[in-house]
């Protein structure tokens, strides 16, 4: 039985998860933003990408949407008398 370090999956099934075409995922393979391993027999051969579960898992992670950090507000400073001339 495999464990879930040593689970794989393909891009066409990440793309059947997040609801998108496969180009995508095969886009951030390409762009080296998704770790993944081409497992073709030959080199020049049609890619055979697997990707390890844990890996599109810590891919999630650092795209996850962060909620804006409090805007700090500057303080208005104080007024002073507005000098008066004669």
């Amino acid at each position: 039985m495999l464990d879930k370090a040593n689970a794989w999956t393909t891009p066409r099934a990440i793309a059947a998860e997040i609801g998108k075409d496969v180009s995508v995922v095969l886009a951030w393979i390409h762009r080296t933003e998704l770790p993944a391993f081409d497992l073709s027999e030959r080199q020049g051969e049609r890619s055979r990408f697997k990707v390890r579960v844990s890996d599109w898992e810590a891919f999630l992670r650092r795209r996850q949407v962060q909620p804006p950090a409090p805007r700090q507000r500057r303080k208005r400073s104080p007024r002073t008398a507005v000098p008066t001339y004669v």
